[in-house]
């Protein structure tokens, strides 16, 4: 299912994503490097163009009617045609090998995603390219020694000139969550703030995922282009603990910060919160979709949302799931299921019995089951990936938005 462009001039979208993490050694030695306008052997600089924090990429490029080309086209003119080209049918991973890199920024997009860790990474890999103009990782993959993970080699002062942010990926790069969300945050500022909480609890193991906030709220007037992750890790923690949709900032001060001259009054320093209290809570998705998601400002036009690897039994009931298709719907906005992505090694590309039942009814299915044919050294553990596997999801989801028929 695909948008029209003439549909399209009518949709804005906002997003909702999360997911989970560990750590896997690599066997293998290639270096390769996608041809792309918006990476090469040459230096490439970024300057800051635009007063809302906006920048563009200079060198090693043609700049010329890239950065403000739109996915919203006029099929009357062909030239200026926007294809977002993501394979339908994936069988192989020569075939995501191959996937344009090189695609145009996008405008009016406004989404809500929701989910785990995985989700925000999703997130993280958006939000770099549209104010940047490039994804995080456009050499794929790097040189990786024998025996050696892409994690330790990462470390070595070569690896971080070849690809300076590819720690924004994966947070283990850092000595604290702490530093990975405020390290994100001052790479984007001011376009991106976190409402973040960590946990308090002296035994973290038994609130994780329950008393944190991990919100985060991309901004970017000069495109109209908004974008919001919600973290919520399935139905409960892996202790059985209820996890709820929470925000310590009250929908007023969200939707003001949806306002340009709010961006300058934050100027990036809400990276981290100083207060826990929680204006928001609870655990029903229904609610969150109606009496919060569908009340900010500008109202997102696509919501897309998944539960990935925590345990979310209860999401997978038919009733709960028709639920939240029902109240997107009733709320304005388009749905998309996001199908949780495959382990390490896992081979397996069918999706679970009750995720086809809601990519049947949802309107539109941001099928990642082609996961398990990503090779071990694109893991960052079990779970996570690096670069450019989250470029490549981000890519079919703008081909399913923007792509016309």
């Amino acid at each position: 299912k695909r948008l029209t462009s003439t549909t399209m001039f009518q949709f804005r979208t906002n997003f909702i994503l999360t997911t989970a993490a560990l750590l896997v050694p690599l066997n293998v030695f290639i270096l390769r490097e996608y041809t792309s306008d918006m990476s090469t052997t040459e230096e490439v600089a970024v300057t800051t163009t635009k007063e809302d924090g906006d920048t563009s990429i200079s060198g090693g490029r043609d700049d010329v009617s890239y950065a403000n080309r739109t996915g919203i086209h006029d099929e009357n003119q062909e030239e200026d045609r926007i294809v977002y080209d993501f394979p339908i049918n994936i069988t192989s991973f020569q075939q995501l090998e191959n996937v344009n890199l090189k695609v145009p920024l996008p405008e009016n997009l406004n989404v809500v995603i929701v989910g785990d860790s995985l989700s925000r990474y999703l997130y993280i890999s958006l939000a770099y390219f549209l104010k940047f103009g490039t994804w995080i990782n456009m050499k794929h993959p790097l040189p990786v020694a024998k025996n050696e993970s892409i994690s330790k080699m990462y470390k070595q002062e070569s690896a971080r000139e070849a690809v300076p942010h590819l720690n924004l990926i994966w947070k283990n790069f850092f000595d604290s969550k702490e530093e990975f969300t405020a390290s994100f945050g001052a790479i984007m500022s001011p376009l991106d703030v976190c409402d973040c909480v960590g946990s308090n609890a002296k035994r973290w193991s038994k609130k994780f995922g329950v008393d944190e906030v991990w919100n985060r709220y991309f901004r970017q007037p000069s495109r109209k282009n908004s974008i919001t992750f919600y973290g919520k890790p399935g139905d409960k923690n892996n202790l059985g603990v209820p996890i709820e949709f929470k925000s310590t900032w009250a929908l007023e001060g969200i939707n003001k910060h949806n306002e340009e001259a709010m961006l300058q009054t934050y100027n990036g320093t809400m990276h981290y919160n100083q207060s826990t209290e929680i204006k928001y809570a609870t655990a029903n998705w229904t609610e969150f979709i109606l009496d919060f998601v569908a009340q900010m400002e500008p109202k997102p036009t696509a919501f897309v949302f998944n539960q990935g690897l925590w345990p979310h039994e209860d999401f997978k009931e038919p009733k709960v799931y028709k639920s939240i298709i029902s109240a997107i719907s009733k709320a304005g906005m388009i749905s998309i299921y996001k199908t949780t992505t495959k382990m390490v090694g896992s081979n397996d590309t069918t999706l679970a019995p009750y995720e086809r039942g809601i990519c049947d009814l949802a309107d539109h299915c941001l099928d990642l089951s082609w996961t398990a044919l990503v090779p071990n050294y694109l893991y960052a553990d079990p779970g996570h990936f690096f670069e450019p596997v989250y470029s490549w999801m981000n890519i079919q989801m703008l081909d399913m938005l923007f792509t016309a028929t």
